[in-house]
């Protein structure tokens, strides 16, 4: 999440990327709003399987902007701007390529 610059969001009931195979360790973004989220870390491969606590810096809010004829999806954390991305597909999984930030 914080090295790549392409993310590829799935809905958290899909187990299939939840298979340990595939990735251990999971970026959850859970909205409480439509335009409101907290990030949590997760572990899987690990017995328990830990989460992260919740602190200040993971409630973040989200505007989605159509910008020269693209979607742009961007991230905010006590107002400040953190990543912009540009939505690449939507559907049957959702492809974000990171933007540099201006």
């Amino acid at each position: 999440y914080y090295k790549s610059d392409t993310l590829h969001l799935y809905l958290s009931n899909n187990s299939q990327y939840r298979n340990h195979s595939f990735c251990c360790d999971f970026i959850d973004w859970t909205f409480y709003k439509k335009d409101a989220f907290i990030l949590t870390r997760t572990q899987t491969c690990k017995e328990p399987p830990t989460i992260s606590s919740v602190k200040v810096d993971d409630w973040y809010t989200l505007k989605i902007l159509k910008e020269k004829g693209m979607l742009v999806l961007t991230t905010f954390n006590q107002n400040r701007t953190i990543a912009r991305f540009k939505v690449i597909n939507i559907d049957p999984q959702i492809i974000l390529v990171k933007l540099s930030l201006e």
